[in-house]
């Protein structure tokens, strides 16, 4: 236990000591005179992270790319969402505004002859 009462982690992927306090120097700092509240839900974040890593640093190649194609694949898909949010409306207003100009416009027989 280090003086923030989080558990250090040993990495195989470094050489020196994983830390919360080297990952989070700037919450390291902080000044002890913050609400209990407050310092709880920090470490609470800090101890999920730092078993966050462990657990990618102990998962294999083959489940590390499995996760990778998943998260690649949902940001895909919410890009694609996000592009038909965008998109449809102006299709269908498009799509109204054709049908509206072909039915209700009048070509003048005047000009073409």
């Amino acid at each position: 236990m280090n003086r923030n009462g989080l558990r250090e982690v040993e990495t195989e992927a470094t050489e020196g000591r994983l830390t919360a306090n080297n990952i989070f120097p700037a919450l390291a700092s902080i000044n002890d005179s913050r609400p209990l509240g407050l310092r709880k839900k920090q470490r609470e974040y800090r101890r999920f992270i730092m078993e966050s890593i462990k657990f990618w640093q102990n998962l294999s190649d083959e489940n590390k790319s499995l996760v990778k194609g998943i998260a690649l694949a949902a940001f895909g898909l919410y890009v694609l969402l996000q592009l038909a949010t965008l998109l449809l409306p102006m299709a269908i207003i498009a799509g109204i505004g054709y049908w509206a100009y072909k039915a209700f416009i009048d070509k003048n027989p005047k000009v073409f002859k």
